[in-house]
C-alpha cells in the first residue's frame, strides 16, 4: 500500500458517510482519475475493502482501522530496516522496485533513500551480488545461487532463529509440515537421520527452492556441483524429495535443483551407524581430505594451546562434524546457530580457539567459514574438552583377554557397565605382548597370569568378571 492510497483509505475510515470521487479528489489535491486508480489498486490488494455506490465511496471500518494499524507496524523505522525489507522485497518477488514508489510507501525523502541504497550495496556486494539502478528502477544482477544463500540469511536473521512457526509466516503458502514429513520417510527409508537444527535448515532450503522455481527462476549450471562428488544414494534422496514436492506444488525442478538439494541433504545429514562400528570404520566414514586437515588442527591445539584430545569418540564426533563443515564451506549452504552469539560473548577462549582452527580451511583449502559454523566448532571444541577433562580424571585402564579364555566383547561391556566414568578403558589386547603399546595405561585388568616382566600394575580377574572384584 502506498502513501496515497493510504491516505484515501485514512479519509474513508474516519467519514461515516460514502463520499464521491470528485470530494475525495479535492481533499487530496489529485485528480478524479487518480482517486479511481488508487480505488482499483486498493481493490486488488484488499478485495472487499472499498464499496461503491450512487452516492460514492465507503469502506468497512474495522477493517480499514486494523489495516492501517498493521501498515503502521510495518513500516521499517530506520534505515537499517528499510535496507532488509527492501532487499527481502527484491529477493523474494523477482520483481524491480520502482523508486518512487519507496518513497511514498516508506515515507522517505531522497537523501534518506541514498543512505538506504549505499547500505544495501554493501549487503548485496557480500554475496557477490550488485544491485543496480536504472532511471527511477532498482534490480538485482547475480547468480541464482547467491540470491538464495542472501535471502536463507535474511530469513535467518530477521527470524532471530528458524522454526516451523516463523518459516510459515514468511512462506504462508507452503504447506511445512508435508514437506517434512516427505523429507524424514526419504531419510528413514535410506537409513539417513537429521539433527533438530539441520531439519530445520533443509525447510528452509528448500521453501527458498519452491518460491523461485514458482516465479521461473532456477540455478543455471552443474559445474559447480561437479567438485563435490555427490554419492549416487544421496542424489536419489533429492530426486525423491522433489518428485513427490513437484507433484503437490505442480512444479519441475531441473537436474541443477536435484543437485543443489542432493549438496543440501550430504552437508545436513548423516547415515545410521552405531557408534563402535563408526570407530572402527572410521577412516572411510571421515575421509582422507578430512583427516588431513584434523591432524594439523590437532597438533595446532597441541602446540598453540596446549590441548590434547583424547578421547577417541569425541574426536570421531569432531571429524565427522569438520567432513560436513568442509561441505557446507563449498556449497556456501552454511548452518545457522541460534546459540551463536552466546558462545562469542560467554565462551570467548574457546570461540577463539575454534577461529584460529578453522583459518586451517582458509590457509589448506581457501574456504571461507563464517561466523555461525565457527560457534558450532567452539561448541563441539567444547564438549570435547569438557570429555577430555572427564577422561584425564578416570583411573585408565588395558583389558588382557586372551581370546581362547573368555569373550573380550562381553567382558568390555560388564567394565564400563559397573565401573561407569571410574575408569577409561583404553583398549584390548590378546597378548601381553600388545601391553607396551599402552604406555599412559595406569592399570592392567587379565584373565591370565602375566610374566615378571610387566612393571605396571595389574590385577587378575576371572574370565565372568563377578561383581564382587568390581565392587570390593
Amino acid at each position: 500500500m502506498h502513501r496515497r492510497q493510504e491516505q484515501l483509505l485514512k479519509i474513508l475510515a474516519e467519514s461515516d458517510e460514502s463520499m464521491t470521487a470528485s470530494v475525495l479528489a479535492e481533499k487530496m489535491n489529485v485528480s478524479v482519475r487518480s482517486i479511481r486508480n488508487y480505488v482499483s489498486q486498493l481493490m486488488a490488494e484488499y478485495p472487499d475493502i472499498v464499496a461503491s455506490s450512487a452516492k460514492g465511496y465507503c469502506v468497512d471500518q474495522e477493517l480499514a482501522k486494523d489495516l492501517l494499524e498493521k501498515k503502521n507496524e510495518d513500516i521499517p523505522q530506520n534505515n537499517k530496516e528499510r535496507a532488509v525489507y527492501l532487499a527481502t522485497r527484491l529477493l523474494k518477488t523477482g520483481k524491480d522496485l520502482d523508486i518512487y514508489d519507496i518513497y511514498d510507501e516508506l515515507f522517505i525523502s531522497e537523501s534518506t533513500f541514498q543512505l538506504v541504497l549505499n547500505r544495501m550495496r554493501r549487503m548485496f556486494s557480500k554475496y557477490n551480488l550488485e544491485l543496480c539502478k536504472e532511471g527511477n528502477r532498482l534490480c538485482i544482477v547475480g547468480g541464482e545461487r547467491s540470491k538464495r544463500h542472501m535471502m536463507s540469511d535474511i530469513v535467518y536473521e530477521e527470524s532471530q532463529g528458524i522454526d516451523r512457526e516463523s518459516l510459515q509466516k514468511i512462506f504462508p503458502d507452503i504447506n511445512f509440515s508435508l514437506i517434512e514429513t516427505i523429507l524424514q520417510n526419504i531419510l528413514s527409508k535410506n537409513h539417513y537421520f537429521a539433527q533438530e537444527y539441520a531439519v530445520t535448515e533443509i525447510l528452509l532450503e528448500t521453501a527458498i527452492a519452491i518460491n523461485q522455481v514458482m516465479k521461473g527462476e532456477t540455478i543455471d549450471s552443474t559445474v559447480y556441483y561437479e567438485k563435490l562428488s555427490i554419492p549416487g544414494h544421496i542424489y536419489a534422496m533429492a530426486e525423491g524429495l522433489y518428485r513427490e514436492l513437484g507433484e503437490h506444488f505442480h512444479l519441475l525442478f531441473e537436474e541443477t535443483e536435484i543437485l543443489d538439494m542432493a549438496s543440501v541433504l550430504y552437508a545436513q545429514t548423516s547415515s545410521i551407524i552405531p557408534q563402535e562400528k563408526k570407530i572402527d570404520i572410521f577412516h572411510d566414514l571421515a575421509g582422507s581430505e578430512t583427516i588431513e586437515i584434523m591432524e594439523i588442527m590437532l597438533q595446532r591445539l597441541k602446540e598453540d594451546f596446549g590441548i590434547i584430545l583424547d578421547d577417541k569418540e569425541a574426536e570421531l564426533r569432531f571429524s565427522l562434524h569438520m567432513k560436513k563443515l568442509i561441505l557446507r564451506a563449498r556449497t556456501r549452504h552454511f548452518s545457522h546457530n541460534p546459540l551463536k552469539e552466546y558462545i562469542k560473548k560467554d565462551c570467548p577462549l574457546v570461540y577463539d580457539i575454534a577461529v584460529n582452527l578453522c583459518s586451517v580451511l582458509v590457509e589448506k583449502m581457501a574456504l571461507y567459514v563464517n561466523d555461525d559454523e565457527i560457534s558450532y566448532v567452539a561448541f563441539y571444541l567444547g564438549n570435547a574438552l569438557e570429555e577430555s577433562r572427564d577422561y584425564q580424571s578416570r583411573i585408565k585402564i588395558v583389558l588382557n583377554c586372551p581370546s581362547y579364555l573368555s569373550n573380550a566383547q562381553i567382558l568390555q561391556k560388564r567394565i564400563e557397565s559397573m565401573l561407569k566414568k571410574r575408569v577409561y578403558l583404553m583398549g584390548i589386547v590378546s597378548s601381553e605382548e600388545y601391553l607396551e603399546e599402552y604406555v599412559e595405561a595406569d592399570l592392567i585388568l587379565t584373565t591370565c597370569q602375566l610374566s615378571n616382566g610387566i612393571q605396571k600394575p595389574n590385577l587378575i580377574i576371572t574370565p565372568f568378571f563377578p561383581i564382587r572384584i568390581c565392587s570390593g
